[in-house]
């Protein structure tokens, strides 16, 4: 883990920088819990508010079993103020190494090495107490500490901004999807009180009318593809992870079959434009299929839904799939299954709302707005990580000196 000592710096152990407070850590069942505002911390984060606390201090909390130990999963965090710990996480008081600079540096480095355990992986108080650290002078822990935390600060930051737009989507996306701008006249319906001059339509009804013109998934049956079919580049094969992100399918994440191989399948043969909506396994996740391909090749785990385009917007077709209009009606579903999936069949029978042409547009256009806004934010939230993973790998090996840089004037 630990490759070279960098000039004027040495190396520890957890156990030499650090008081180990576990035996302090108790356990509270959900059921004992007394409701108040201290944070319980568990593995991997807060998981309750409690009346009373264990600790008053700032503490690093090292997840002990049921976390993640590969490197930058941030299995170490730093917790302030009043707490109650349970016994999944380990407790840590620094003594003579800066937290920031503790926590970052356990999460920079791969800790699988130290886990114990085949089914559920465990990080025993004595694997803890071996695990080597870097020890630079506190001064330059310091230094380290603060440009590592104020890349943190803007990392919450974009974090925060993009929870508030989501929220905000989320408001529009009711208040849009069943009233759309300035309409006052209302009438009943299966969704509560929608616009007076809206329809309520099944999946069916909408292919009965052509304003959806094909309805297809990618259940290939024997033709479905073996692991050995696949290459390295061709024809794309999406499946359901790739709609994860709500907007546009992520196409970085599609596997790929031959041409040759490719034009033996005779449905889930997805275009451009089509609104893609994950079925089975997953189920839930739409998006919007962008691609300059003539076609893609669904995984059985995905539907596309291809909109005639003179009557149903297909971005506005994709809002209402991710509104909880249309959630609701698959986790209904699926409550009642036995297994995790959404039968293109049992699709057709779910309700869509549907304005005129005109509104649904404007309503696509202001939610794509919003979301054209979160995905920005995520776009900046991730070269953010980027730079703060780059920050760690440079400054907590010593591989770039903090001292050089406020030589030169780049630190205070």
């Amino acid at each position: 883990m630990i490759e070279s000592i960098p000039e004027g710096w040495g190396k520890t152990t957890v156990q030499d920088c650090c008081d180990i407070l576990d035996s302090q850590r108790v356990p509270i069942t959900k059921l004992k819990r007394e409701a108040g505002t201290v944070p319980y911390y568990g593995a991997t984060g807060c998981l309750d508010y409690v009346k009373n606390h264990i600790f008053d201090e700032e503490l690093v909390l090292v997840g002990e079993d049921g976390a993640d130990w590969s490197g930058y999963a941030n299995t170490a965090f730093i917790i302030e103020g009043k707490s109650w710990v349970n016994n999944h996480a380990h407790v840590l008081r620094c003594r003579n190494i800066n937290s920031i600079f503790l926590r970052d540096f356990l999460n920079m480095n791969d800790l699988r090495m130290y886990i114990n355990g085949t089914t559920r992986g465990k990080l025993n108080q004595e694997a803890l107490r071996k695990i080597s650290v870097l020890l630079p002078p506190l001064p330059e822990q310091e230094k380290i500490a603060l440009i590592l935390s104020k890349t943190d600060e803007q990392i919450q930051l974009t974090e925060e901004i993009i929870a508030k737009t989501e929220e905000l989507k989320k408001g529009l996306m009711q208040q849009l999807l069943t009233k759309g701008i300035g309409h006052t006249k209302v009438k009943n319906s299966p969704f509560g009180n929608i616009h007076a001059d809206w329809e309520v339509l099944s999946i069916q009804s909408l292919l009965d009318e052509k304003s959806i013109v094909s309805h297809l998934d990618g259940n290939h049956g024997a033709k479905y593809p073996k692991s050995n079919e696949f290459k390295k580049e061709g024809v794309k094969y999406l499946s359901a992870n790739s709609l994860l992100n709500g907007y546009f399918a992520d196409l970085s994440l599609v596997k790929f079959l031959s041409l040759e191989r490719a034009k033996q399948f005779t449905k889930g043969i997805s275009i451009d434009g089509d609104v893609l909506l994950a079925h089975n396994a997953t189920v839930g996740p739409a998006a919007i299929l962008k691609t300059k391909d003539d076609f893609v090749i669904l995984s059985t785990t995905v539907t596309y839904y291809r909109c005639n385009l003179k009557t149903l917007n297909n971005f506005y077709l994709l809002y209402f799939f991710q509104s909880s209009f249309f959630q609701k009606q698959l986790h209904k579903i699926m409550k009642q299954a036995t297994r995790n999936q959404v039968p293109i069949t049992t699709q057709r029978k779910f309700y869509v709302i549907v304005p005129p042409l005109n509104e649904q547009k404007k309503i696509a256009s202001i939610l794509s707005a919003t979301n054209k806004e979160i995905e920005y934010n995520k776009f900046e939230l991730k070269k953010l990580n980027e730079l703060k993973k780059g920050l760690m790998q440079d400054l907590l090996t010593g591989k770039v000196r903090v001292t050089n840089l406020m030589k030169k004037g780049v630190v205070a």
